[in-house]
């Protein structure tokens, strides 16, 4: 007798079967983890662009932190050079949220020796169920929260 090579289209069947139910269970929890990562990923973002726009108020004498939880972007302004604008919600796919506050944007103005005036403020960064938090404080330090 010959000996038959291949597989038979039942055993293909069931192989693909098989990893459409391991898919299946898969793929909710890494779109969970897409978003845990999107969300970190945002507001360390956020602490980044607070610690640039601090040195560059050192540098400068002055620099202010605009971000607008509306539209998603941030911008750094400083007197002597052009705004740098970051898209946080198009780049993370983030939404961004002021927490017990009704204005839409926060405005971060650093002095001459990097300080801060702003009150203390929660902005909430939102990708899927996944949240995380940045907290300034009232000298505009931003850390996690």
């Amino acid at each position: 007798m010959a000996q038959q090579r291949g597989s038979s289209l039942i055993e293909i069947a069931v192989v693909l079967g098989v990893i459409g139910i391991a898919l299946g269970i898969a793929v909710p929890g890494f779109r969970h983890a897409f978003d845990v990562y999107g969300a970190a990923a945002g507001r360390d973002a956020i602490i980044a662009l607070a610690a640039r726009a601090r040195s560059l108020a050192i540098a400068h004498g002055g620099a202010d932190l605009i971000i607008d939880a509306d539209s998603g972007l941030a911008r750094i302004e400083t007197r002597d050079t052009a705004p740098e604008v970051f898209a946080l919600g198009d780049r993370f796919g983030v939404t961004l949220t002021i927490e017990n506050s009704s204005r839409p944007t926060v405005i971060v103005h650093y002095d001459g020796i990097g300080l801060g005036r702003l009150a203390n403020l929660r902005l909430l960064v939102e990708r899927g169920g996944a949240q995380a938090r940045v907290v300034f404080s009232m000298y505009g330090r931003a850390r996690r929260g």
